[in-house]
């Protein structure tokens, strides 16, 4: 029987991201002009214009990529299991899981997000109110432990 439905923080998982493509795009700009600079070569403004707008166009394919990976994660939590839905199913059995441990950064911090890692493999990533889902997680772990026996 299904319990409960979580999506992860869209906003803390894809602007970090989105600001570490953009530096990197003009970065590889900068690259370029430097390049042509040291070769003591010039190009045409359409040219230079062309390589802006293609750097543009795969940053924004590369932005709309991420949303949309972001937008299929999708964690279910039954009773026996929780599952993480995205291009294909895993899932993980309460018994199965011996530590519950909570994992931020500077960045979960900003968000107020965290990372809640179940085994080796497998984590509920990018997740609002963490310490009452970590609890409820631990509640679920100990009943079916106690099925178990």
């Amino acid at each position: 029987m299904l319990l409960y439905t979580l999506k992860p923080n869209k906003k803390r998982a894809i602007i970090p991201r989105t600001i570490i493509l953009f530096l990197l795009c003009v970065l590889f700009y900068l690259g370029i002009q430097l390049n042509l600079y040291l070769l003591e070569l010039e190009i045409a403004d359409y040219i230079a214009i062309l390589i802006m707008l293609t750097l543009f166009l795969l940053f924004a394919l590369e932005s709309l990529l991420n949303y949309s990976k972001i937008a299929r994660i999708t964690y279910y939590f039954f009773d026996d299991k929780i599952t993480l839905q995205d291009k294909e199913s895993k899932s993980l059995f309460y018994y199965n899981i011996n530590n519950i441990t909570i994992k931020r950064n500077l960045i979960d911090r900003l968000f107020n997000t965290a990372t809640i890692v179940l085994a080796p493999g497998f984590s509920i990533k990018f997740i609002n109110h963490y310490s009452q889902l970590h609890n409820w997680i631990n509640q679920l772990v100990e009943r079916a432990k106690k099925m178990v026996i």
